[in-house]
């Protein structure tokens, strides 16, 4: 398969000269499948600095991509196993035009996210206030993310009880570039992946805080012309998710299949709602500063819609963090059991659809995850059937405990 193929580089003195790079091995870390032609790379070295790649299945159209590409920077071709990939090094990008704009504007930047052609991530490193800039190709998407995040901003000056968020610093949407405030604070994730547990009490503070932020959040009135997102949009997602995995992973896209079908179904049971929502809520998006008030980033799929999903994607990815082994079972127990004794009454009856939602969503994208795909699989795979999506012990299960499950991956 493909991405069996792509699991390791082993780069000839030639590309690491092409690339600027020291390492000779590099895993890949994460993949993003755009079509059964296209794969979109992200490679790490011994060290965890990133390499950006894609992989096509058209060679002819690989050789071109790589060409056009090595006008924007450090670029070569590689082989991995019997294919080829083009390595794009330090954010060489043919469509991210804004890349070489935004590094004269910012000056030394640290490079934290790129994904080819769609999407960079950058981060000051000087001694001036922290800011971020998010390179996207232009376009009506790249308007959109912008609006969002200045709707956010809205509504914390609206409203003082609403989450903390990013400014918006600077923009220039015809080059893709929108440059934003840092939020004070450490990542939730963080926070609870520390090597000394937090005291209970704390973990139940910082779960109805969150609870209180979110009830914030979705009280806000909607924006005019926010996007919606509906139970059949989620539905649709993880039929495309299904359809990556067929071609990728076909003996998991025939196990996790009956499920996702039934996942489906019962979204389309689902009412309609009308709430502002973040719609990608997890915990490395939430930050706690010293005071212990929170903030919220990346606001680019703000939109309309059930606030039993931020709740649910929130649930689910604190599950996730167990099974990586991030997370210590009790700590994710405690604060799964605050958020869901905090949450609106009335989001109950939705909230374990929107879970199990997440949880499927989380093994498919985990699928092109080397590393954690196996215990995603193992966590969430075979119990999304038998036992409710918050109280299953085999979702608080140890690392250690997980190996002990049916294993179901391919």
């Amino acid at each position: 398969m493909v991405l069996d193929q792509l699991a390791h580089l082993d780069l000839d003195d030639d590309a690491r000269d092409r690339l600027a790079l020291g390492a000779r091995r590099w895993s890949l870390r994460r993949a993003w499948p755009r079509s059964p032609q296209l794969v979109l790379l992200e490679y790490a070295d011994d060290a965890g600095r990133t390499l950006a790649g894609q992989w096509r299945a058209d060679n002819a159209q690989l050789e071109r991509v790589c060409a056009q590409t090595a006008r924007s920077g450090a670029v070569c071709l590689a082989s991995a196993g019997t294919t080829r990939v083009v390595l794009q090094a330090h954010g060489s990008d043919r469509r991210l035009i804004g890349m070489t704009p935004v590094r004269d504007r910012l000056g030394p930047c640290e490079l934290l996210v790129h994904r080819p052609e769609r999407r960079a991530v950058l981060r000051t490193a000087t001694d001036q206030p922290t800011v971020y800039a998010k390179v996207t190709r232009p376009g009506p998407k790249t308007n959109a993310a912008i609006d969002a995040g200045q709707r956010a901003a809205r509504i914390k000056a609206d409203n003082p009880a609403a989450p903390a968020c990013p400014r918006l610093v600077d923009a220039s949407p015809d080059l893709g570039i929108a440059i934003w405030s840092a939020v004070p604070g450490v990542a939730l994730h963080d926070l609870f992946a520390g090597p000394a547990p937090l005291p209970d009490s704390r973990i139940v503070h910082m779960a109805q805080s969150i609870s209180s932020m979110l009830t914030h959040l979705h009280a806000s009135p909607p924006a005019p012309g926010a996007p919606e997102h509906t139970p059949a949009d989620e539905a649709a997602m993880l039929v495309q998710w299904l359809s990556h995995l067929q071609w990728a992973e076909p003996a998991l896209a025939r196990t996790i299949e009956p499920q996702i079908q039934s996942i489906c179904l019962r979204l389309a049971q689902l009412p309609r709602c009308g709430s502002t929502i973040h719609r990608d809520l997890h915990d490395k998006q939430i930050l706690i500063d010293a005071t212990d008030s929170i903030g919220v980033i990346d606001f680019d799929t703000l939109a309309t819609g059930d606030p039993a999903l931020d709740l649910g994607n929130l649930i689910a990815h604190a599950q996730l963090r167990v099974a990586q082994g991030y997370w210590q079972p009790p700590t994710a127990s405690r604060f799964i059991e605050t958020l869901i004794e905090s949450a609106d009454p009335a989001t109950q009856p939705r909230l374990s659809v929107w879970i199990e939602a997440a949880q499927l969503r989380l093994v498919c994208l985990y699928a092109f995850r080397p590393q954690h795909a196996a215990r995603v699989d193992e966590a969430f795979v075979p119990r999304a059937h038998k036992d409710t999506p918050h109280t299953s012990s085999r979702s608080m299960a140890t690392p250690e405990d997980l190996s002990l499950h049916e294993a179901l991956e391919p």
